[in-house]
């Protein structure tokens, strides 16, 4: 997804894994979703790099690597 908003021009990205890129018009933020400070910190050093958001992406997720079936019902729903 990053790279495809790059390549329209957009600016923003963050990730717990991404790695820090030396593009200008990027902004790597290196935190966990989890922490209910990170969006205001997300926001904070975008606002300060960029002066505005213009779209917030939450793709936050976790993989499981086997069988829908196979997977524990307390990861399916709360």
């Amino acid at each position: 997804m990053v790279a495809a908003y790059a390549q329209q021009g957009w600016a923003v990205a963050t990730a717990r894994t991404i790695k820090p890129s030396d593009d200008g018009e990027m902004l790597s933020v290196e935190a966990d979703i989890t922490d209910p400070s990170t969006p205001a910190l997300i926001a904070r050093e975008a606002l300060e790099r960029f002066g505005r958001v213009d779209t917030l992406v939450n793709n936050a997720g976790i993989y499981i690597g086997k069988s829908f079936t196979d997977t524990p019902k307390r990861i399916i729903s709360p």
